[in-house]
């Protein structure tokens, strides 16, 4: 800069004086990650500023949740955040020049879904069992989409939100559910079912053909249930739209003709099947 001085008869004089403007730093970081689900979190922070002047003296950090780090002589570090939410990281560096330079960026940290469900009935019989599901999970965030995935223990899966199961076989059956919502982030939720036996069914008549004068059908229930003939405790005949309770009947018919015939059997276990 040049400076002219003119007094009041024309003399005039000149100064110079050289002003220096320097060049701020370039304040540069990247973070391991820029998303993730809560309690998976893993964030690291790499600083690469740079000064085409002098050299970076200080580096701050400041993080929307409250945290610092004040004059960061490192340039690589890790923070967590403990709630979900959406956080800005700034860092601020100065050279020796006295210049700073300022940058942010944003990381988001997304809930975790609430898997849960409920089941019309968690212990059934094999006769007709039929466990329905229902999908109580939440997202915890304002996209309410969730995939679903369940695996009912026996091979057998369905992406359905509220599946219907019926088991083949008895037995003790773990039944999970996955959700997954829109971010990525997961949650289970597992529960046990029981599919309860049923008795073995036998039903045995002394001759199921016989002339209608002098007919004696012998009605015998020779079913089991978990091996034991005794473990039969109700046994209910279904004659000619009559129902006959007993475990051994003996039946006479005045008229000839085809009658239907239904024996159900029950186990201890209050479950039946019938033939």
């Amino acid at each position: 800069i040049e400076a002219i001085s003119i007094d009041e008869y024309g003399c005039r004089d000149t100064t110079d004086k050289q002003i220096i403007v320097p060049k701020p730093p370039n304040a540069k970081f990247k973070a391991s990650s820029y998303q993730a689900c809560y309690g998976n979190q893993a964030f690291t922070y790499f600083d690469s500023s740079s000064t085409s002047v002098g050299q970076i003296v200080q580096k701050n950090w400041y993080f929307s949740d409250g945290y610092s780090v004040i004059n960061d002589t490192i340039g690589t570090f890790s923070k967590n955040f403990l709630n979900p939410g959406s956080y800005t990281v700034t860092l601020v560096v100065q050279n020796d020049q006295g210049c700073f330079d300022t940058t942010n960026d944003i990381i988001s940290v997304y809930p975790n879904p609430t898997g849960d469900f409920n089941i019309n009935d968690d212990k059934q019989c094999l006769t007709n069992n039929s466990f329905v599901f229902t999908n109580t999970s939440l997202s915890n965030f304002s996209n309410n989409t969730l995939l679903n995935y369940w695996n009912f223990g026996d091979s057998t899966n369905s992406n359905d939100k509220s599946p219907q199961k019926t088991y083949s076989q008895p037995g003790q059956y773990q039944v999970s559910l996955q959700v997954t919502s829109a971010y990525g982030c997961t949650d289970s939720f597992v529960t046990t079912v029981s599919v309860l036996k049923i008795p073995l069914m036998k039903l045995s008549i002394n001759n199921d053909n016989q002339c209608v004068n002098d007919n004696l059908f012998e009605l015998r229930d020779s079913s089991t249930f978990n091996g034991s003939i005794d473990s039969i405790f109700k046994s209910e005949w279904y004659i000619d739209q009559t129902t006959i309770i007993a475990k051994n009947k003996n039946v006479t018919f005045t008229s000839a003709g085809s009658y239907p015939l239904l024996l159900k059997s029950y186990g201890k276990n209050g479950c039946y099947d019938s033939t």
